[in-house]
């Protein structure tokens, strides 16, 4: 079932808007493998992601502190993240992970075929981020970065534009402010 069409969808605060968490939910029931989150907040995107894992048997790995940041400065809840997970069934493909984006996902035994870029909004964390990311992407993988299109998030779109430039991806789409690249080796 797509996000905007669940009856608890708008239970979820976030500002995932629900053309963008229709399209990561398109974008997983594609994928097969697995997909990392950096940036879970309370869990809108990680839910939007989860719900085509339902249907794809992929296994999405959502990373977050759970410390707040600065553009938010209200701390996320890790408890109504695993509510979330809960309430929307995704307990067999959503394995939600506490601790920096840097240190966590090295340690994740997986390769992702999607990676969702959406976590601290400024220009070194979007590169530092995309960088951990980039390590464990297959071959053609799907990247998604958040806020990344005239969403007001300069830092945001710089850090892309420049990693765009400089990595061998091909922009594949925009969907309200998410940017989505595939991996060109």
């Amino acid at each position: 079932m797509r996000p905007s069409q669940h009856p608890d969808w708008n239970s979820i605060f976030g500002w995932c808007v629900k053309f963008e968490a229709d399209y990561l939910y398109e974008i997983a029931r594609s994928v097969t493998g697995n997909i990392v989150e950096i940036g879970t907040y309370q869990g809108r995107s990680m839910v939007a992601i989860g719900l085509g894992c339902l249907e794809s048997g992929a296994h999405l790995y959502t990373v977050d502190h759970y410390l707040g940041s600065p553009e938010h400065r209200t701390p996320p809840a890790k408890e109504v993240v695993v509510q979330n997970q809960f309430k929307f069934g995704l307990m067999r493909h959503v394995t939600v992970l506490e601790g920096d984006s840097q240190v966590v996902v090295p340690t994740i035994e997986a390769s992702f075929d999607m990676a969702y870029i959406d976590g601290t909004h400024s220009y070194r964390a979007v590169f530092d981020d995309f960088l951990v990311c980039w390590k464990k992407l297959t071959s053609h993988a799907n990247i998604l970065f958040h806020d990344a299109y005239k969403g007001g998030w300069t830092e945001v779109e710089d850090a892309v534009k420049q990693i765009a430039m400089r990595w061998p991806m091909e922009q594949v789409n925009v969907a309200g402010s998410i940017v989505h690249f595939r991996k060109m080796t």
